[in-house]
């Protein structure tokens, strides 16, 4: 179910945000999709985590979604779920610019907001300069199995549409998350850079980045 929130050239739905515990221990129900990370903001510039701090994208990120969206709209994408942080939305909205579909946001998708989890994931990311932590408001503390619950489920809930191909609009943290559930192997996926996720024949997952 999902609940018309904004209007516009491309109407946006929002979902109902629900998960349980068994989220962790289910299958994905499709066996691929593609990925983009939101595109570059300010606060990725000064270092700062951004959390779920809604912070939209600056001069660089709308350029570098405007690049990316003449690779999108090759990939007969048919349907888009993106988080409803700005950064992600806005990302959503530029790449699907030239595609006739509405954009669907999933709560579930956010990154995560605590600091202790995106330190976790930071020191699993090898990145050696931590960004400041002084900027959060961390009203929802989740440790780093509850974070990667629950993005599974927004996963999920993202997947189990009719649709072909599907694209999710996310987070460096959202990326973390599906890799740890999937046993790909993390890695910082650069602003706006698009991915296709699959289940190979040796029924492992993978991922590809795909190019101009």
């Amino acid at each position: 179910m999902s609940l018309l929130v904004s209007s516009g050239k491309k109407k946006v739905y929002s979902t109902l945000c629900l998960f349980s515990d068994k989220d962790l221990y289910m299958e994905l129900v499709k066996n691929s999709f593609f990925f983009i990370r939101h595109g570059e903001t300010d606060w990725n510039v000064e270092g700062k985590f951004q959390g779920q701090t809604d912070i939209p994208l600056n001069n660089v990120g709308l350029d570098q979604a405007q690049r990316s969206a003449k690779v999108i709209s090759s990939l007969g994408i048919d349907a888009v779920f993106t988080s409803p942080l700005k950064r992600a939305l806005e990302t959503a909205r530029i790449v699907t610019s030239s595609l006739d579909i509405d954009i669907i946001a999933e709560p579930l998708l956010m990154e995560c907001s605590t600091e202790e989890t995106a330190k976790v994931i930071y020191m699993e990311l090898a990145v050696s300069n931590l960004p400041s932590f002084n900027y959060i408001n961390e009203k929802n503390v989740e440790d780093p199995d509850t974070f990667i619950t629950r993005t599974l489920a927004g996963v999920n809930n993202s997947l189990k549409s009719n649709a072909n191909n599907i694209l999710i609009v996310a987070h460096g943290g959202t990326f973390w998350a599906i890799c740890k559930r999937l046993n790909i192997k993390p890695f910082s996926v650069p602003n706006a850079q698009p991915l296709r996720i699959y289940l190979a024949e040796n029924k492992m997952w993978k991922y590809e980045m795909i190019w101009q």
